[in-house]
């Protein structure tokens, strides 16, 4: 069951992503494009434009969420997209 997101909140959500070539090893250094979808809608930048995630070590990165983002009801799908890396997809 995906974690709730009170509307309208600010929320750092982190990812894992895995290289695409084996899909089990950690992809560092990359650049990580996000999306996202509010209630089924169509994918777009989030509210602050064009976004890329944040690395913090071993395939782990995170993307900070605005208010904005969140304060649409119903679920908020967050899709990171990188060459050579596996789509990332977190729904909240």
């Amino acid at each position: 069951m995906p974690e709730k997101i009170p509307n309208g909140v600010v929320r750092r959500v982190p990812i894992q992503a895995y290289l695409s070539s084996d899909h089990v090893s950690p992809a560092t250094g990359k650049t990580i494009a996000i999306t996202i979808s509010k209630n089924g809608g169509a994918y777009g930048n989030p509210s602050g434009g064009a976004t890329n995630a944040t690395e913090i070590a071993s395939g782990s990165y995170y993307v900070d969420l605005t208010a904005t983002d969140t304060g649409t009801n119903g679920p908020v799908f967050v899709l990171g997209t990188a060459s050579g890396v596996d789509p990332v997809n977190v729904i909240y």
